[in-house]
């Protein structure tokens, strides 16, 4: 008998145990398409989207100090501090990447066959990022293609270009591509632009502010590779 009630009690603790983890899941799915307003928050939040990225940033809010760490709570809470910051140009960094592709020019042949060579494509990169303290809260992509002269002179034309948010970590931002193919040259720079909508202070705090970002990437023909972001 007493193995019996053992059971019985095992199999209530095992159910209720999963109801708060449901209960906890659905508050985390609720999040999810609300706010992240504070630091406990965020890291709730990363750890219920998972993977590489939402990892390294969980280590980037490890990182923060306890003076850092209270100022992005405090930021957090305060959609006009949020806002502020987003728009201080001081909070956005960029990596960038060149990449040939179809690119002969490389090879060991002959010069007369190597100048009969047609144009190259080239794929210029750059990700933008909106950082605070540290941490990294979006990431756009921003790719650009155009074509060179075999020998990498000068610009031929432009391809494409388009955009993309990579990561974001502020349910309360919503931002998409809303231009693209927004390219020019010369045949010294390549100029590939994409602008976002942007709109902070969705779901729970009921207010909405409309505006667009500019992202863009700029390439010379020999690879110096440069990006920004900024709010219109």
């Amino acid at each position: 008998m007493k193995k019996i009630l053992l059971v019985f009690v095992s199999i209530l603790l095992l159910s209720f145990n999963s109801q708060i983890q449901d209960v906890e899941a659905s508050s985390l799915q609720q999040q999810d398409m609300t706010a992240v307003t504070s630091v406990d928050d965020l890291v709730a939040y990363l750890k219920y989207v998972g993977g590489k990225e939402a990892l390294e940033t969980l280590e980037q809010v490890d990182a923060l100090s306890k003076g850092d760490r209270k100022k992005l709570d405090e930021l957090l809470g305060n959609p006009d501090k949020l806002l502020e910051s987003m728009n201080n140009p001081e909070n956005y960094t960029e990596e960038t990447v060149y990449m040939y592709t179809d690119d002969a020019s490389d090879v060991e042949i002959a010069s007369d066959v190597k100048s009969a060579l047609s144009n190259v494509s080239v794929t210029a990169i750059t990700r933008p990022k909106f950082t605070v303290y540290g941490v990294s809260f979006i990431t756009y992509e921003v790719v650009g293609k155009f074509k060179v002269d075999n020998r990498r002179r000068y610009i031929v034309s432009s391809t494409s270009i388009n955009g993309y948010v990579l990561r974001k970590w502020l349910p309360q931002v919503s931002t998409k591509v809303i231009n693209k193919n927004m390219a020019s040259t010369t045949s010294s720079m390549y100029h590939g632009k994409v602008r976002f909508s942007y709109d902070l202070g969705v779901g729970n705090w009921g207010v909405v502010r409309v505006g667009t970002i500019s992202t863009g990437v700029k390439s010379t023909p020999t690879g110096k590779v440069s990006g920004y972001l900024y709010r219109d």
